[in-house]
C-alpha cells in the first residue's frame, strides 16, 4: 500500500504501470499541495425550493441509492480539495452548550414547512366535520389512557385533508398534559411524500412546544449519529418512543394525514414498526390519528395490526352510515358557498333555492365535487333563474365529471393540454414564470424575444381559464388535487383511454409529459443561439437570465428528462442533445454554466462535448461523437484535468463507461480485430486519480467492476497516498472491497489505510476523502501523527472549515490531546476561529478546562489574545472552571479581566458565582494597566467586588470610582455600606479628597450625604478635602464641606497654611469672602514662613482680597515673617505702595523694623515713594528720628539720594535733627556733599540750616568729603 505523503504529480499516459507504481512518495509541502489540488465544490442550488427536496436540505447528498461524489445528473460534486458550500452555525448571543445543542436538533428537524402545508388545505365550514368529532369512535380514541389507533378512511373529495387541519387548529388543543404533533402527506412535493420528512417534523413539534422533552438521552443520540440521523427512520423513531416513555404524564397525539400518498416502502416500514411498537407489552402514552383513501394496501396495513388484536380503531368514512352524515355536512358546505355565490352574483332568493335543490339532488356528492361544480357555476358571467336551472339540468354527477366539465371549458385545449404535460412531468413545481414560458415556446423561435410573454399578473389571473384544474400558491402551479393526475394518465403506454363521454379521462399517456418537457427544455437551451451551420468564436448577449425564466429549470434538468426518454424517442433528439452538448457552441457556453453554478462554485473550463455528453450519461450522444470525433476520447478538461471516462465513472453511467472503453472492433469475440482502442481507463487527473477512484468514491458496483475487469490499475497512488485499494478498503462496501482485491482483504488493512488517508485529506483539505472515509464508517477518526496531532486538530490549522465539521458530525474527539498538551478547543483559540470554536463547543463533549503542558486552558488563551467571542462561547458552557489555578497559572478569571472586554467580563460574572474569587478579581482590574475603569464598573453593578482591597498605589475600588466619575458605581458602592470611605491612597487621599480635587460636585455631595466621612482627614502633605477643594477654586464644594460643620476650617497643612491662606495665595476672591464669614477661621494665622493672610495677599498683590480682610478689623498688622517683614514692609520691599497706602490707613505697625533695621519710611524714600513718605509723615506716631543698622535717618537717605523733594517734606516736619550723625560720623549734609547732590546740599544749608563743619570720624567735612569726590561745584557752593 501506499503511504499517506504527498507525490510531485500525477504520471503521464505514457509511463507504464510498473513505473507509476515504483515511483517513491516524496514529502509534502504546502507548495506542492496548491500546485496539486483543486477546486471541492459541494452540490449547491439557487434555491433550496427549486430543485432540492426539502428533506436533503443543508446535507446536500442525494439520499436515495448513497451519497454521490463526482456525479452531476445523479448525485452530487465533489471535485477537489476544498469545501465551498455553505456551512450553517448557530449565530448570535451564545448559543452553546446544552441551549445551543437543541438549537441545532431543531435546525436539523426542519426538513420541510409543515404549517404551511397544513394551511394549504381550506379551513372547514361551521356545521361540518360533526360527523367525526361526535362520533364514539373519536371520543373512545381521545378519551382513553390506553395509547390507540385511530384510523380514518374516506373517498376522495370526501374533506379528510380538511378534517385533519379542523382537528389540529380549533378541536384537539394542546395543553399541559397533551402535545400535538401533526404531518400532511401529498404528491406533489417530494419532501411531502417522505416519511423520514413526517417524523422529523412531528419531532420538531413536540420539542418546539416543550423544549424539556429533549433530554440528554436524545441529544446524546442526536450527537452519536451526527448528520445521518434525519436520514434513518429506525433512529427517528426511537426517538418519538424515548420521548413518549420518559414522558408517561403526557400524551402525544401524532396526525398524520393521506398515509396513502407516502412512498409505499417508507410507509411498509411505518406500519411495521406500529405492529412493534403497540405489540409490545408496554406501550407508551402515543397515540396516532391516521387518515387514508379506502386502499386495499392501506387495509392490508392495518388488517395486520388488528390481526395482532393490537389497539387500531378504524373509522371508515366510506360505509353508508358515514357516508349519509358526511353528505349532509357537505350540503352545509353547498348552501354557505350558494349564499357567497348569491352575494357575488346578486341572485335572489329564489335563484339560490333553485340552485341548492338542483344541486342536492346528485348522489354520491363528496366535498371536492362540490368545490369544482360550485366554480362551474361562478365563473358564469350572466346568470339568472332561466340559466340556473338550465345549468343544473346538466350537472355533473362525479368528480370525473366535473374535471371533464373544467376541462372542456379551457379556450386553448393545446395549452391546457401542454400545461398539464409540463406539471405532471416537472421535477418540482414549476412557477408562473417558468410557466408563461413553457407555455408559449415553440420549436421554431430563435429568440425570446421572438415569444410575447404575458406579464405575470395577468397570466395569475387567466390560468385557470386555459386549465381549470390548477391551483397556484407562493407564485408555484399545482394540480388541484391528487385525483386529477389519477383521471388524466392512462397507465397503458400504447394508447390513451378516451370513452366519448369523457374526452379528457386517461387521455394522457404516462411517456408523454415527459415527452413534452423535454422538447420544451431542449427549445429553450436552443434559443438565443445560431444553428451548427452559423457558430461564432463568440456567443451573442443572452437574455436568459432576466426575459427567460424557464432557462434555469431547462438547465438543470434537460438531461434526467431526456435520459427518462424511450429509446425510440432518445434517438429521434440526439441531434438536438448533440447540439445542445456541443462544447464549441454559443449554446452550451451559455447554458452549462447556469446548470454548473447551480452545483458549483466556479465554472469548469475546456470541457468537450464527449465529456458533456458522458458526464450527463447521454449513451446515445456519446454513441453518435465516437463514429464522428474519436479525437475526444481521452481529452482532459482545463481545471480538473479528468476525462470524459472519468466524469461518467464518476455518475455511475455505465452505459457510457461501457461504450468509452471497448473501442472499436469488428469480427467475433473470438477474432476480434481492434480497430480503435477505446478510452484510457488509468488516466489520471490533477490529484493522480483513476476514473476508478471516482467509482469507488460513489459506489457504483457496476463501474467498478467494469473498470476493474478491463484493467484498472488499483494501486497508484494519489496526491494523498490513497489507492483505489485503499479506497476501497476503507469505503466499508464489500462487495466494492471483493471486486477491487478478489477477496483478499489484508488483517486491519483498512483502519491503517484509513488512519493514513484521514490525516492526510485532513491536513491538506480533501473534503470528498474524508466524506468517503467517514462515510465508510471503517476508518477510526482519532489516528495521530508523530506530532500526536489528529485529523480534526490538521483541519482546524489549515481552516479546512468543511472537513471540521464532517469531523465534528462524526463524532471526532475533542478532547484529545497532542504533545503539547493542546486540544482542538486549543487549536481554534490559539487561531481565532469562532465559528469553528462553536461547532466544537455544540457537540457538548468539549472540555473546556482541559490545560495544555504550559497549564493553559482554551479560555486562558482567549483571554490572552483578546478573543472575546470565543471566550465568551466557552463561558456559556457554563462549565469552565474560572477559579483553577495550574502550573502556577494565574486563574481563568484573572486572565479575563486583564485583557478582555467588558461584555467578557460581565458575562463570566454573571454565569459565574464564587466569593472566594472576589478579592483576587478586584485585585486583577486595580492592577490592570487599561480599561479599568469600565471593568471595574462591571463588577461594581455585578455586586462581586472586594471593596477593601488596595493596588500598589493604595487605591481602593472607591478611589478608582472617583477617578473615572462613575456615579453609578459610587452610588452602588456607598449603598452597599462596606466601602471604606476613609481608607488614603498612597499619597494619604481619601475618595473625598479626590473629588475635592477633580472639582466634582455630585460626587461630594453624594459622600457628604453619609455622616461616616472624616472630613478633616489630612493627606501627605497635610491638606484636607478643605484644602483641596480651596486649591481647586472650587466655591461649591467649599460651602458644601463648611455647611457639614465637619470641616476644620483652621487646619492648616504642612506648610502651616489654612483654607484661608491657600485662598489668599490662589487670589480667589469669592472663597476668601466666604470664608471670612466663618468665625472659625484665623485671619492672623502663621504659616511655615511666619506669614499670615495679608502677607499673602500682598505676596499675590491682591487688592481686593487685602481689602477684604483689612475690613474685617481683626487684622493684625504687626505680626512679623520670618524674613522680618511685617505685612508694610512687605509691600514696602516688593514696592507694592498702593497696597502699603492701604495699610498704612490702619495705622498699625509703622514703626517696626524689618531686614536692615529699616521702617516703612525708609523703605519708600530710598524708593522715592514721595507720596507715601507725605502719608506716614501725617500719621503722629511715625518717628522720623528713628535709625536704621546703619544709623541712617530718613533725612540721611534722602540727602544720599539726592531727592530734593523728599528732603524738603522732611525739612517741613518741626523738630526733625539736621545734624543727626551716621554709624561713620556722617551727616545728612556729608552724605549730600559727598554724593554730589548740590540741589540737596543747598536745601539742607538754606532750609534746614545744616552744620557744614561737622566731622566724620575720620575728620572730614562735608567740604573735603566733596573735594575729595571732585564735586567742585559742591565746593565752591560750601565755601561761598
Amino acid at each position: 500500500m501506499a503511504s499517506t505523503a504527498l507525490i510531485e504529480s500525477g504520471p503521464s499516459p505514457e509511463k507504464s504501470r510498473r513505473d507509476v507504481i515504483s515511483r517513491k512518495p516524496v514529502k509534502s509541502s504546502t507548495k506542492l499541495v496548491e500546485q496539486t489540488s483543486t477546486l471541492v465544490e459541494a452540490c449547491k442550488s439557487d434555491s433550496p425550493r427549486d430543485d432540492t427536496p426539502i428533506s436533503t436540505w443543508g446535507n446536500g447528498f442525494n439520499v436515495s441509492g448513497g451519497t454521490q461524489y463526482n456525479n452531476i445528473g445523479s448525485g452530487n460534486q465533489f471535485l477537489g480539495s476544498q469545501f465551498h458550500g455553505d456551512i450553517n452555525f448557530v449565530g448570535g448571543n451564545g448559543d452553546s452548550g446544552k441551549e445551543g445543542r437543541k438549537a441545532q436538533v431543531l435546525k436539523r428537524l426542519a426538513t420541510s414547512p409543515y404549517r404551511d402545508r397544513k394551511d394549504r388545505n381550506p379551513s372547514a365550514v361551521q356545521g361540518t366535520c360533526e360527523w367525526f368529532i361526535s362520533h364514539h369512535l373519536y371520543h373512545e380514541w381521545l378519551g382513553q389512557e390506553a395509547s390507540k389507533i385511530l384510523w380514518v378512511s374516506a373517498d376522495p373529495g370526501c374533506g379528510k385533508s380538511v378534517l385533519v387541519k379542523h382537528l389540529i387548529d380549533s378541536i384537539i388543543q394542546t395543553a399541559d398534559s397533551r402535545i400535538i404533533s401533526y404531518f400532511f402527506f401529498k404528491d406533489d412535493f417530494t419532501d411531502q411524500k417522505s416519511l423520514l420528512s413526517a417524523f422529523s417534523c412531528i419531532l420538531q413539534q413536540l420539542f418546539l412546544q416543550d423544549t424539556t422533552l429533549l433530554s440528554d438521552e436524545i441529544l446524546l443520540q442526536f450527537d452519536a449519529n451526527g448528520q445521518w440521523i434525519i436520514g434513518s427512520f429506525v433512529e427517528l423513531w426511537q426517538i418519538l418512543i424515548k420521548v413518549a416513555a420518559s414522558n408517561s404524564d403526557k400524551e402525544i397525539i401524532c396526525l398524520i394525514d393521506a398515509v396513502d400518498e407516502c412512498n409505499e416502502h417508507e410507509r411498509n416500514h411505518f406500519f411495521k414498526a406500529l405492529c412493534e411498537l403497540y405489540g409490545s407489552k408496554k406501550s407508551p402514552n402515543l397515540k396516532f390519528l391516521i387518515t387514508s383513501r379506502p386502499y386495499r394496501e392501506i387495509g392490508m396495513g392495518f388488517k395486520l395490526l388488528e390481526n395482532l388484536n393490537l389497539p387500531v380503531i378504524h373509522l371508515s368514512g366510506e360505509s353508508d352510515a358515514e357516508m349519509r352524515k358526511i353528505v349532509k355536512e357537505i350540503d352545509i358546505a353547498i348552501r354557505q358557498r350558494v349564499s357567497s355565490i348569491g352575494v357575488q352574483q346578486k341572485l335572489t332568493d329564489d335563484e339560490q333555492g333553485i340552485l341548492v335543490t338542483r344541486l342536492l339532488c346528485v348522489r354520491n356528492r363528496t366535498y371536492l365535487w362540490a368545490h369544482l361544480t360550485l366554480d362551474l357555476i361562478q365563473r358564469q358571467l350572466d346568470i339568472n333563474k332561466e340559466k340556473i336551472i338550465d345549468i343544473t339540468s346538466h350537472l355533473p354527477q362525479n368528480v370525473n365529471e366535473a374535471y371533464e366539465r373544467i376541462l372542456c371549458r379551457t379556450f386553448s385545449t393545446e395549452k391546457a393540454t401542454r400545461m398539464l404535460h409540463l406539471i405532471l412531468a416537472a421535477k418540482r413545481p414549476l412557477t408562473l414564470g417558468e410557466m408563461i414560458v413553457a407555455l408559449e415556446l415553440q420549436q421554431h423561435h430563435q429568440s425570446i424575444d421572438d415569444i410575447e410573454l404575458e406579464p405575470e399578473d395577468r397570466f395569475r389571473d387567466k390560468i385557470r381559464d386555459i386549465c381549470g384544474l390548477v391551483t397556484v400558491n407562493e407564485s408555484r402551479i399545482f394540480l388541484l388535487h391528487q385525483t386529477v393526475k389519477e383521471f388524466l394518465i392512462s397507465m397503458d403506454h400504447s394508447e390513451p383511454a378516451s370513452p366519448s363521454s369523457l374526452s379528457w379521462k386517461h387521455s394522457i399517456l404516462a411517456n408523454d409529459p415527459n415527452m413534452t418537457l423535454t422538447s420544451v427544455c431542449v427549445w429553450c437551451l436552443l434559443l438565443n443561439h445560431p444553428r451548427k451551420d452559423q457558430y461564432t468564436a463568440v456567443p451573442p448577449p443572452s437574455t436568459h437570465t432576466k426575459k427567460n425564466a424557464f432557462i434555469s429549470y431547462a438547465a438543470k434538468h434537460w438531461a434526467n428528462h431526456f435520459n427518462r426518454l424511450s429509446a425510440h424517442n432518445q434517438k429521434k433528439m440526439t441531434s438536438v442533445a448533440l447540439e445542445i452538448c456541443d462544447a464549441r457552441g454559443s449554446c452550451f457556453l451559455s447554458w452549462f454554466p447556469v446548470y454548473w453554478r447551480s452545483r458549483h462554485a466556479r465554472v469548469v473550463s475546456g470541457f468537450t462535448t464527449l465529456m458533456a455528453a458522458s458526464y450527463f450519461g447521454l449513451e446515445v450522444v456519446v454513441r453518435r461523437i465516437l463514429k464522428t470525433d474519436y479525437s475526444q476520447l481521452n481529452k482532459k478538461d482545463e481545471t480538473y484535468h479528468r476525462s470524459a471516462l472519468s466524469w461518467a465513472a464518476g455518475n455511475g453511467h455505465d452505459g457510457v463507461v461501457k461504450r468509452l472503453i471497448r473501442g472499436l472492433s469488428i469480427g467475433p469475440r473470438t477474432l476480434k480485430i481492434v480497430l480503435r482502442q477505446g478510452a484510457k481507463i488509468n488516466e489520471f487527473d490533477s490529484d493522480n486519480r483513476t476514473p476508478l477512484t471516482y467509482a469507488i468514491w460513489n459506489r457504483h458496483l457496476s463501474v467498478v467492476r467494469r473498470l476493474v475487469e478491463a484493467g484498472a490499475w488499483v494501486d497508484v497512488p494519489d496526491v494523498l497516498g490513497g489507492t483505489p485499494t485503499s479506497y476501497a478498503v476503507t469505503s466499508g462496501n464489500f462487495k466494492i472491497q471483493n471486486l477491487v482485491l478478489r477477496g483478499d482483504v489484508p488483517s486491519n488493512a483498512e483502519h491503517n489505510e484509513g488512519e493514513k488517508l484521514l490525516l492526510s485529506a485532513s491536513k491538506y483539505g480533501h473534503i470528498h476523502v474524508v466524506r468517503v472515509l467517514l462515510e465508510a464508517r471503517k476508518t477510526n477518526l482519532n489516528p495521530k501523527d508523530g506530532w500526536g496531532w489528529t485529523p480534526l486538530m490538521w483541519a482546524i490549522n489549515y481552516r479546512h472549515s468543511g472537513i471540521i465539521k464532517l469531523l465534528l458530525e462524526h463524532k471526532a474527539d475533542v478532547n484529545t490531546r497532542d504533545k503539547t498538551g493542546m486540544t482542538p478547543l486549543h487549536f481554534a483559540t490559539r487561531y481565532g476561529q469562532f465559528e469553528i470554536a462553536k461547532l466544537i463547543l455544540q457537540t457538548g463533549c468539549a472540555d473546556v478546562n482541559i490545560p495544555d503542558l504550559a497549564g493553559l486552558t482554551p479560555l486562558h488563551l482567549a483571554a490572552r489574545w483578546k478573543q472575546d467571542d470565543i471566550a465568551q462561547l466557552i463561558l456559556r458552557t457554563g462549565m469552565a472552571n474560572v477559579t483553577a489555578r495550574v502550573n502556577d497559572q494565574g486563574p481563568v478569571y484573572s486572565w479575563v479581566i486583564r485583557y478582555n472586554s467588558c461584555s467578557t467580563l460581565k458575562l463570566m460574572l454573571d454565569l459565574y458565582d464564587d466569593p472566594s474569587s472576589f478579592k483576587d478579581c478586584t485585585m486583577a482590574i486595580l492592577e490592570t494597566d487599561w480599561d479599568w475603569s469600565d471593568k471595574l464598573e462591571v463588577m461594581v453593578s455585578s455586586r462581586k467586588v472586594d471593596m477593601n482591597v488596595s493596588d500598589t498605589h493604595g487605591e481602593t475600588v472607591l478611589h478608582k470610582a472617583v477617578i473615572k466619575r462613575s456615579y453609578k458605581m459610587i452610588r452602588e458602592l456607598l449603598a452597599s455600606g462596606k466601602a471604606p470611605i476613609n481608607s488614603r491612597n498612597s499619597r494619604g487621599l481619601t475618595p473625598l479628597a479626590q473629588a475635592c480635587l477633580i472639582m466634582d460636585l455630585d460626587i461630594v455631595s453624594a459622600f457628604l450625604e453619609t455622616d461616616l466621612w472624616d472630613l478633616n482627614i489630612a493627606d501627605s502633605y497635610g491638606n484636607t478635602p478643605l484644602h483641596h477643594a480651596i486649591q481647586a477654586r472650587s466655591v461649591p464644594i467649599t460651602s458644601a464641606l463648611i455647611a457639614t460643620g465637619k470641616a476644620g476650617v483652621a487646619m492648616k497643612n504642612k506648610d502651616g497654611r489654612t483654607p484661608l491662606s491657600l485662598a489668599c495665595l490662589d487670589g480667589n476672591t469669592s472663597l476668601v469672602k466666604y470664608l471670612l464669614d466663618n468665625s472659625q477661621a484665623d485671619i492672623n494665622t502663621q504659616d511655615i514662613y511666619g506669614r499670615t493672610p495679608v502677607h499673602n495677599c500682598i505676596w499675590m498683590e491682591d487688592m481686593d482680597m487685602l481689602r477684604l480682610i483689612l475690613q474685617t478689623g481683626r487684622a493684625k498688622l504687626n505680626v512679623v515673617d520670618k524674613f522680618q517683614c511685617t505685612p508694610l514692609l512687605l509691600a514696602a520691599y516688593q514696592s507694592k505702595w498702593h497696597m502699603a497706602s492701604l495699610l498704612l490707613n490702619y495705622k498699625q505697625a509703622v514703626n517696626m523694623k524689618g531686614q536692615k533695621g529699616r521702617t516703612a519710611i525708609f523703605w519708600a524714600i530710598i524708593q522715592g515713594q514721595t507720596e507715601i513718605v507725605r502719608q506716614l509723615i501725617s500719621l503722629e506716631q511715625t518717628n522720623l528720628a528713628v535709625r536704621d543698622e546703619e544709623g541712617f535717618t530718613p533725612l540721611s537717605h534722602a540727602a544720599q539720594q539726592g531727592n530734593e523733594e523728599m528732603i524738603r517734606v522732611l525739612l517741613g516736619k518741626p523738630g526733625i535733627d539736621v545734624d543727626a550723625k551716621d554709624n561713620a560720623g556722617m551727616t545728612a549734609l556729608g552724605h549730600a556733599a559727598k554724593q554730589g547732590h548740590l540741589g540737596a546740599l543747598e536745601l539742607l544749608l538754606n532750609e534746614g540750616k545744616a552744620n557744614s563743619w561737622i566731622k566724620d570720624k575720620e575728620g572730614r567735612t562735608p567740604l573735603a568729603l566733596a573735594s575729595a569726590e571732585g564735586h567742585f561745584k559742591v565746593v565752591q557752593r560750601i565755601l561761598f
